[in-house]
């Protein structure tokens, strides 16, 4: 239903601000802490992205659903590299690159910030023209503790 893929795009949105934020936190971590190696940079392909509704003033808009996310374009031929999968759902993998052991740092980062809450999965990206790798769709197993 179109609530649904409202309130699921939502969530989506919701977990890129999440993301977002906690990369933020470990750039000024990193900062602070005064490290003697260079961190690759990394970031989400959050900036500029919009959560947002059309309009269908005449009635004639054909979607499926009128709820949609919109993120900055990234380069994706075969001369620009292809997905970058840093790790999968259930498995972490070995690192093999510094950049995968950065995105490997920042999810245990996160896990010990965020006090357990927040574990980030199924992480992947595309390098921009600036050879940045921006993941994307992010996925986390969160915890939230209810009481009774």
């Amino acid at each position: 239903t179109e609530e649904e893929a409202r309130s699921q795009l939502q969530q989506e949105f919701e977990l890129m601000i999440h993301s977002n934020a906690f990369k933020m936190e470990f750039d000024a971590w990193e900062k602070e802490c005064e490290l003697e190696v260079t961190i690759p940079k990394f970031c989400w392909n959050f900036e500029n992205a919009v959560f947002g509704k059309f309009r269908d003033e005449n009635g004639n808009a054909n979607l499926p659903y009128r709820h949609f996310i919109a993120t900055p374009l990234l380069p994706c031929g075969a001369a620009d590299g292809g997905l970058q999968k840093v790790m999968g759902n259930d498995t972490f993998g070995t690192p093999e690159t510094n950049v995968e052991k950065a995105v490997h740092a920042f999810v245990h980062f996160v896990w010990i910030v965020s006090k357990g809450h927040f574990l980030f999965c199924d992480l992947q990206g595309l390098y921009d023209q600036s050879r940045v790798l921006r993941l994307f769709d992010p996925q986390c197993h969160t915890y939230v503790e209810h009481v009774l």
